[in-house]
């Protein structure tokens, strides 16, 4: 029983070490800076040029929540697998 526990554990602190990776890194990516940016091509007739701006934290609130998502996902997903591995490494009949 003991050893189940400590799998247990250090699975679930390997999970807690995931989400927190997760979460310093979009930190760190939303942190860059709010400013749109400018994209400038020709167009068609090529007599003019267009001007663009493509504003990023609009993007960065549909994709935030996603990729936190995809992190959590991932953190459960290794932990079992940990929890699993020290299961059957641990079972009596092995």
């Amino acid at each position: 029983m003991a050893r189940r526990t400590a799998a247990i554990a250090a699975a679930l602190i390997g999970a807690v070490l995931s989400l927190v990776v997760v979460l310093a890194t979009c930190a760190n990516a939303g942190a860059q800076g709010a400013d749109p940016a400018r994209v400038t091509f020709a167009s068609m007739d090529g007599r003019t040029k267009l001007v663009g701006y493509v504003f990023t934290p609009l993007l960065d609130l549909i994709w935030k929540p996603f990729d936190l998502a995809i992190g959590a996902i991932q953190a459960f997903i290794f932990a079992l697998l940990t929890i699993l591995y020290f299961d059957s490494a641990m079972s009596e009949a092995h």
